[in-house]
């Protein structure tokens, strides 16, 4: 996917959400995407983690 392409999803997204009437719905949206950003951070936490162990016992 090229940048502009994903440009435009980002801002395709943004639109449906800036049009969600739904106050609870807004909130929910809010809450699955911090879920999904926590989420993804913790997993390159994890990776970086075991990424370091497998280092050092590759230079022991």
């Amino acid at each position: 996917m090229t940048r502009n392409e994903k440009k435009a999803v980002i801002e395709s997204m943004a639109e449906k959400f800036m049009n969600i009437d739904d106050l609870e719905g807004k909130a929910m949206t809010i809450m699955v995407m911090s879920a999904y950003a926590e989420g993804k951070a913790a997993g390159k936490a994890e990776e970086r983690r075991r990424w370091e162990q497998k280092e050092a016992v590759a230079a022991v």
